[in-house]
């Protein structure tokens, strides 16, 4: 986080990318606690991220892949599912929860474009494409977002 956090200071690039895996490497582990800590320090490191993205007046797009801290509890039919000890059985897989897009643009010039019938992840590289002002090639899925002039 500090290396990116000089990087959008540095001004010198017009695109940074990083992952932060804290949930999913954690939520295969089944602990709970130890998820939700992960969870938090993403939370931590998100608010120094966007503090620095709004002061350079930049544009942050955070998705993910897939979920896993998102469901730490096998559910079957609503019920969280317990062993025979009454303790919840741990999910320790990838969930198929949809994922969440937030667009952080603290100068209010891009909105979602609420048109796209079912968005997915297969749109995020022509949003990036047009973020950068490039023209996503035509059998890419349409950008998510679009720009108020």
């Amino acid at each position: 986080t500090d290396a990116l956090v000089e990087a959008i200071y540095s001004g010198k690039y017009q695109y940074l990318r990083v992952n932060y895996a804290n949930g999913d490497m954690v939520g295969h582990t089944g602990v709970f606690r130890s998820a939700a800590m992960a969870v938090e320090a993403v939370d931590l490191a998100l608010e120094r991220i966007l503090k620095a993205v709004q002061r350079t007046d930049g544009v942050c797009l955070i998705t993910a892949d897939h979920g896993n801290a998102d469901e730490m509890f096998m559910v079957k039919k609503g019920n969280v599912q317990c062993d025979p000890d009454g303790k919840p059985v741990p999910k320790t897989s990838h969930t198929l929860n949809q994922v969440p897009f937030i667009l952080f643009d603290p100068r209010g010039q891009l909105t979602l474009d609420q048109q796209i019938p079912t968005p997915g992840l297969g749109n995020n590289a022509a949003t990036v494409c047009n973020l950068l002002g490039f023209e996503a090639p035509g059998f890419y899925l349409p950008s998510l977002v679009k720009l108020h002039p």
